[in-house]
């Protein structure tokens, strides 16, 4: 399974990368936000892992074109802007989960692992 991590930050990129590629059978690939759709595209990602506020982007401007490039793929934000209004927004636009950046690395890893068994 490849999942596509995508946040500005470094250490949360780091990581993230860490937790889940010490998971069996997944790969993970790390982008920063600043690429383009292509290129994200080009990693061909069962499951993408997407900050909301990135650097110059909007990371749920990233989500619309990734549902409509790759409508298949499984998207989690995962962000400091863990609210009602960024939730729905996010639900609305494709995100298929929601995670606090804050305090849930643990349940995507747990997620992550779950999807891998079924994949």
């Amino acid at each position: 399974m490849k999942v596509l991590i995508v946040d500005d930050s470094s250490k949360i990129r780091y990581r993230l990368m860490s937790l889940l590629s010490s998971l069996d059978n997944v790969d993970v690939v790390g982008f920063s936000g600043e690429e383009d759709i292509e290129e994200i595209n080009s990693v061909n990602p069962d499951f993408i892992v997407l900050d909301i506020n990135l650097v110059g982007k909007s990371g749920v401007e990233i989500l619309k074109s990734v549902k409509r490039t790759m409508p298949d793929v499984q998207v989690a934000m995962l962000t400091n802007h863990f609210d009602s209004f960024y939730s729905r927004l996010c639900k609305n636009c494709g995100a298929d989960y929601f995670f606090d950046k804050s305090m849930d690395f643990d349940l995507l890893a747990t997620l992550i692992k779950e999807k891998e068994k079924m994949h």
